[in-house]
C-alpha cells in the first residue's frame, strides 16, 4: 500500500499572509451593499463564504464523471486525485512526478480534469511525489510497498502561494478565494503603480473603475514577467486597453438576466459533467466578449461567443469570465470559476 510519511503532507502554495490581510479562517472586510441588508460587514461575508464552502464540500451533483478513481494497472500503481484545500475542487493539468530517493524520475504523468492521476512505480520503495501546474505546486514523500495498488485524495496544503485581490474590499474573488481556503493580498488600485508585483503569482481584479495608463501598463508587465491575472466583468475593459485586439469586449453591455453555455474545454467538462451550465447574471448589465486571439484557450461559450477564457501573454496567462461570484451563483458556475482559478 501507499503511507504518506508523517509531517509531510502534499505541500499547496498558498499566499504569504499580509498585515492587514485576514486569516484562512478569518472574515475580511465588505461592503453591505453586496451582501444586503444592515448587518455587520464581516459577518455578511463570513455567511457568504460559509455557503460556497457549503456548496463545495456538498456531494457534487455536475461531477458524476469525477466520482471514480483512475483503474490501477497492478500493485505497484499510485493512484490518486489532487483537490484544493477546501471542498471537492480538482486541479487539472498538474504534472505528476515519482522520484526516487536518487533523484532521477520513475514516472510521471498529467491529471485529468477531474484532478485524478495514476503513476506505476519501477518497484516498491520510498519516493517523492511532485505536482505542479504554473502557480500550483505540491510535494510529498511515499512509501510504495508492491503489496497493493493505492488509492487516497492528496488535499494540498496552502504554504506559499501569493495572491493579490486589486480593490476587492469584501467582493466576489475575496468571497471565492475565502471559500476555497487560499489567503491573499489587498491591493489599492491607486498604489499599483508604485506596488512591487513581482512576488505575486496571480492578480485578481473585478473592480469598476477605469484603466488608467499607469495601471494597465502595470497589469501587462506583471503577466510579460510571468503572472497570472484573473479578470471577471466589466474589468475586461483592462485586458482590452493592455493588449488591444486580443480579448475584444462586444458593444455595448448585455442586459440578458442568463444564457446557457456549453463547456468547450475537455478539462472542464470532464469535471462538469454533460449538459449545459446556465450563466445567471442577476439581471444585471454584464461585458461580454466579441471576438478573441487566436491564441486563446476557450473553457465555456454560449451562442458562439465566448464567456470564460484563458489567453498566453508572453511567459504570463490572462484568465476572463463573463460573470463572477454572487450569492446566487449557482453549483456549477462557481465549479467553474474555481476549475478556472486552478489552471492560473
Amino acid at each position: 500500500m501507499l503511507c504518506r510519511l508523517q509531517n509531510l503532507p502534499l505541500l499547496f502554495v498558498a499566499v504569504l499572509l499580509a498585515a492587514g490581510c485576514p486569516s484562512a479562517a478569518g472574515k475580511p472586510p465588505g461592503p453591505k451593499s453586496l451582501f444586503g441588508g444592515g448587518d455587520d460587514e464581516a459577518e455578511a461575508v463570513g455567511r457568504a463564504q460559509a455557503k460556497v464552502r457549503a456548496e463545495l464540500e456538498a456531494p457534487s451533483k455536475s461531477g458524476g464523471r469525477c466520482s471514480g478513481w483512475l483503474r490501477p494497472k497492478g500493485n505497484l500503481s499510485v493512484v490518486g486525485r489532487v483537490l484544493m484545500p477546501k471542498g471537492d475542487v480538482p486541479i487539472a493539468n498538474v504534472n505528476v512526478r515519482l522520484i526516487k530517493l536518487s533523484g532521477a524520475e520513475a514516472a510521471s504523468g498529467l491529471t485529468d480534469g477531474c484532478g485524478r492521476f495514476l503513476l506505476t512505480a519501477p518497484e516498491a520503495g520510498s519516493y517523492t511525489l511532485k505536482a505542479a501546474v504554473r502557480s500550483f505546486k505540491a510535494e510529498a514523500e511515499f512509501l510504495v510497498d508492491g503489496m497493493n495498488p493505492a488509492k487516497e485524495t492528496l488535499r494540498v496544503e496552502p504554504t506559499g502561494l501569493q495572491i493579490g485581490v486589486v480593490d476587492g474590499e469584501g467582493g466576489p474573488d475575496e468571497v471565492l478565494l475565502g471559500a476555497l481556503g487560499l489567503r491573499y493580498t489587498k491591493l489599492p488600485i491607486a498604489r499599483l503603480p508604485w506596488t512591487k508585483l513581482s512576488k505575486y503569482d496571480i492578480l485578481m481584479v473585478s473592480g469598476k473603475d477605469q484603466p488608467a495608463s499607469k495601471v494597465v501598463e502595470k497589469l501587462r508587465g506583471f503577466v510579460q514577467h510571468g503572472g497570472a491575472l484573473f479578470l471577471t466583468g466589466i474589468s475586461l475593459a483592462f485586458a482590452a486597453e493592455a493588449w488591444p485586439g486580443k480579448l475584444t469586449p462586444a458593444d455595448g453591455r448585455s442586459v440578458t438576466s442568463s444564457v446557457d453555455a456549453t463547456p468547450v474545454d475537455k478539462a472542464l467538462a470532464a469535471y462538469l459533467g454533460s449538459g449545459p451550465v446556465k450563466l445567471s447574471f442577476g439581471g444585471t448589465a454584464w461585458t461580454g466578449l466579441q471576438a478573441v486571439d487566436g491564441q486563446a484557450r476557450v473553457l465555456l461559450a454560449a451562442e458562439k461567443k465566448p464567456h470564460m477564457v484563458l489567453l498566453p501573454l508572453g511567459r504570463g496567462v490572462v484568465a476572463f469570465s463573463t460573470f463572477h461570484y454572487t450569492p446566487d451563483t449557482s453549483e456549477r458556475m462557481l465549479s467553474a470559476l474555481s476549475f478556472m482559478l486552478s489552471r492560473l
